[in-house]
Order: structure tokens, then sequence, then C-alpha cells
């Protein structure tokens, strides 16, 4: 009996079967979410059959042993990546299933991109529940038990190669007499296969360090090099470039929704756009493309990286441009500009917890409206309604809905609760766009000509189907995540010095189909710079410009007519 026990305990203890049952415990508790997935579908599809059901389960733990074998069950590696993957995992299936993350590569760069107060954020005693029950004592369990290996090199490999082929041979006859229903299933839902973890996330980190640290080499682009301004106003253009923060256009009350979430704008009267998409759902892939010639559909980040934005162009026509942030940075769009990043530990008012609320950047943006002697654009980069911690982007005095949600589990609050707190950052967002017109931009109005144009990265889930945040993969992400506020606050004299015809915009606002791809053109046919890259039919504006009565400067009129007519 101490003789079967010993080989027993031998072999419970080697390296191979230590593997296995720690792949199948990835293949089943860690994918708390991908099977979620699973059960939805087969509840929607009853005439998948029971075996398929049952065996299914059995497919996936076989290849996951088929990788972990492969690339872990090595004497040197094997303790050291189970650990790892325990801990990380925890975290990923956490926000897999609290969020219904899906973590591709464009959530990696998201990830990745996130700075300290953004990770910490997400922090809750749920998650740190989660990653003790999943990811600490798992590891603690891992790093205490004695694994043996193999003594030859030459038979733990030739062990390794036989167990992964006899793993990969009994999955291949479960998949293969079932293929057309995989692939059937496969097509239906297209996230599947990147739900599984610890692949989808071990995949996209590869595919992020690859894009990031041995990218395709692209030669630069250089655009707009004849760019140049012809304006006709008789005043310094001041425009004002609201980049919003997960503000999705479902909770505008200007776009129909049932509570007034703009009731300061509305006494601005904004116009106000109430059919464009996002280029992303996440903004370090959403911000990038706004500012590209480059559209959603050929978008590539590492190829804008190499070639001019939006921002260059003006540049180049000799505008005066600064860029505001108060969310972590521009993505890289801004790099050739002056930047003034909002710093907490300046204002102990306005700032807590590491953030600051946007009415921080009011006190900057008058004094570069006030001293502007030529055409200027300041962009504005707001934390908007940045989740989870939605109450931590207003003031108290901006509770306008309650109970909100004070947590960063937003899941383990009601969906009111999460509703009302999102509501609440939207109020606070119209106040501060509010703020910005009738205390900065009317207040120079004899001195400039001044604008307001915002709009938001992209939008946001709040509970819908489970659905939480944002991020997901823009083939499947929900309207939610990918309708956003467009709004334009434009004064008659403004309008009328550059030709623009108000009504027009005003009717046109509630048919037009626009999207971040309008944003390039529109905003260069706005500040009326010349130059070959604008394309009028990308111009959102361009159906209501109107020919100018008066101008000061005549040689800049003769100029932007000439342009006119070549366009």
């Amino acid at each position: 009996m101490l003789f079967f026990f010993k080989k027993f305990r031998s072999l419970a203890n080697h390296y191979l079967v230590i593997t296995a049952i720690v792949a199948i415990i990835f293949a089943t508790v860690y994918n708390l979410a991908f099977w979620d997935h699973v059960a939805q579908i087969y509840r929607d599809n009853p005439e998948i059959p029971w075996h398929f059901k049952v065996l299914t389960p059995i497919a996936i733990s076989l290849l996951m042993m088929v990788i972990f074998i492969l690339l872990f069950s090595y004497r040197y590696i094997l303790k050291g990546a189970l650990i790892l993957l325990c801990l990380i995992t925890s975290v990923v299936s956490y926000m897999a299933v609290n969020y219904k993350v899906i973590f591709d590569v464009d959530m990696m760069e998201n990830v990745m991109q996130t700075n300290v107060h953004e990770a910490t954020s997400y922090f809750s005693w749920s998650l740190v529940a989660f990653v003790v029950i999943l990811g600490v004592i798992p590891a603690i369990a891992v790093y205490k038990i004695k694994i043996s290996y193999a003594t030859s090199m030459l038979k733990s490999s030739l062990l390794r190669l036989t167990s992964a082929c006899c793993a990969f041979l009994l999955a291949l006859a479960i998949v293969a007499p079932n293929y057309q229903l995989y692939s059937f299933i496969g097509r239906e839902n297209h996230t599947l296969a990147k739900e599984i973890l610890p692949v989808s996330y071990l995949i996209a980190s590869y595919k992020y360090a690859r894009n990031t640290y041995f990218p395709k080499q692209y030669p630069y682009v250089s655009l707009g090099d004849d760019a140049q301004l012809a304006s006709t106003s008789d005043k310094p253009k001041v425009l004002f470039f609201v980049l919003g923060e997960t503000a999705r256009a479902q909770n505008f009350g200007s776009l129909g929704y049932e509570r007034n979430t703009n009731e300061f704008t509305q006494q601005e009267k904004l116009i106000n756009f109430s059919k464009v998409s996002s280029c992303a759902t996440a903004t370090a892939q959403s911000v990038p493309c706004m500012f590209s010639d480059m559209k959603r559909s050929n978008f590539n980040k590492e190829a804008a990286d190499k070639r001019d934005n939006l921002i260059d162009i003006l540049a180049k026509a000799k505008l005066d441009l600064v860029w505001l942030d108060n969310d972590g940075g521009c993505k890289g769009v801004c790099k050739n500009i002056k930047t003034i990043n909002i710093d907490p530990k300046t204002n102990s008012k306005l700032c807590k917890n590491g953030t600051c609320f946007d009415e921080i950047m009011i006190n900057e943006a008058r004094a570069i409206a006030a001293n502007a002697t030529k055409d200027t654009v300041v962009f504005l980069h707001l934390i908007g309604s940045h989740g989870p911690k939605y109450y931590e982007r207003y003031p108290e005095s901006f509770k306008r809905y309650s109970p909100d949600c004070n947590r960063a589990d937003v899941e383990n609050c009601t969906l009111e609760e999460v509703r009302n707190a999102y509501d609440n950052t939207i109020a606070y967002t119209d106040y501060v766009l509010y703020s910005l017109v009738h205390n900065v931009l009317e207040q120079n109005m004899d001195k400039i000509n001044p604008a307001l144009f915002y709009i938001s990265d992209h939008g946001e889930s709040l509970g819908e189907n489970g659905l939480f945040l944002h991020g997901t993969p823009y083939l499947v992400a929900p309207v939610h995540q990918t309708h956003v506020p467009m709004q334009l606050w434009l004064p008659s004299a403004t309008a009328q010095a550059i030709g623009l015809d108000k009504q027009c915009l005003s009717d046109k606002a509630t048919i037009q189909e626009l999207s971040h791809d309008n944003v390039f053109s529109t905003i260069l046919g706005f500040m009326q710079v010349q130059t070959k890259e604008y394309q009028a039919q990308d111009d959102a504006f361009a159906q209501c410009r109107k020919p100018i009565a008066k101008t000061i400067r005549p040689l800049a009129l003769l100029n932007y007519k000439s342009h006119q007519s070549q366009s």
C-alpha cells in the first residue's frame, strides 16, 4: 500500500500532471465570463445537441493543456509562469465577469496607456476578494507544491511532445465531427474566441509588444505643407475644441433623453448633431483616429503615428494652438504643440483623489482667449464621464440625480444608481461647456470671433445586457459605446464672419450621418485653412457655407474665394 501511495504521490507531483491539472482549472474556473457567454448561446439555440454541450468543455480543456504543456512545462519556467498567470488572470477574469471586458490588442493598448490614477480607480473590495481567491491562494499553492521533473532532457522533451500530441488528437476527435456547428457559432459570435483566458490576453500582449517595440516601419508622411490661413474675419477667430470623455449621446437631454441633462447649454442655443459615430470604443484608438486624415475603415494607429494630423496642419497654417489636458494625455496627437497638463496638486478645492473637476481648465482657457491676437484653437481634453468612478467626476453640488453609485465596482450598484451617477457627469460637463461659453468666450467678443466645438471620444455601457464601461470590439460594440454627442456654439457674428448659415446647420444637424471621420476636414474648413488635404465632402459644415458680404482682409478673402472655386 505504501508503495502505491508513493507512486501515486510521485505521479501527482509530475510536472506534466501539474501542468494538465492547472490547465483544466484555467479552462473552467478562470473562464467564468466565457462559459457564461457560451451558456447564453445554448439558451438562444435550444436545437444544439446535448452531446455537443458536454464535449465542448472537454475540448477546450484539452486544447488549454496543449498550450500550457508546450509553453510553460519547463523546469525553470513552470512555477514562475503559473504563479504569474494565476495573479494576472484573476484580475483579467474579474474585469471580464463584472464588466464584460474583452482583452484584444486594442484593449491591451488602452490598459498600457492607463495612468496610475486611472488604474486605481477600478479598485474595490470585491476585486480584492476575487484576486485573493482566484489569484493569491492558488499562487501560494503552486509555490509550495513540490514538482518532479524528468532527469533526462531528451526524455522530458519526448514526454512533453507526446502528451501535447495526445491531448491535441483527442480535442481534434471532438471538434472535427462537429466542425460545422463550431464554425457557425464562431461566425455568429465574433468575440467568443477572444474571451478565452489566458490565451486572449497573452496573444494581445504579444501583438501589443510587437506593434510597440518592433513596429512595421512606415516612412513619415508630411501633410499640409501647402497650408495657408485664408481668414475672412476682421477679428481673431478663437475656437475651443472640447474633447469629451466617455459621453454617450443617449444621455443628452438636448438629443431627446428623458432627463434634462443639458439645461445650461440650452440657454446658449448650442447646435446638437444627433447622428454621430465614434471611430473606436476606447480613447487610445479613437483620439488618434479622430485627428487623422485616415478614415475608421482604414485607420492604422502605427501608420497614423508616422504622418501629420489635423493639429500639425493647423500649426503649418500658423495658427496659435494649445492643448489643455485633464484626462491623462492626448495619445500623441498634440506632441508638436504647447501642452498644459493639469496638476491635481495645484488646487485642493477642485481636485481630490488624484484628479480634478473639469472646471479647473476654465481659468487657463480664459487667459488664452483674453490674450489672443491671431486665429487660435484651444483643445480642452475633459475627464468628463470617465468610469467606473463616475461619482468622482462632479462636485457634490452637482449630485442632481440620486441615489448615485459611489463605488468602483459599479456592477454591485443598481442600474438606476449607475445611471444617476453617470447622468450627473453629463450634467456637470454641460455646466463646464456653458461656463466656457458664457464666462469666457462671450466676455471677449469685442476682441475675438469665438466658437466652441464639442465631441466625445466614445460612449459607455451602463449595464445594458450586463455590459459595463467601454472598449468592446467595434464590430460587436453596442450603440451606447459608439453613438457620441457633437455640439457647436456659434454666435451670429462669427457665423457671418466665416460665411456659415446657422439655420442651415441647425436643420442639417438632425439628419446628417456623421462620424469622427468628419472632424479633420470640418475643423480645417471652419478655421479657413487652405490645403489640398481638405476634403469638402467630409466637411460637416460645407453645405451651409454662403457668400461673405464683407471682409476687412481683402487679400485673405481673395485667396479664400480662389480656394473655394478650386474645391
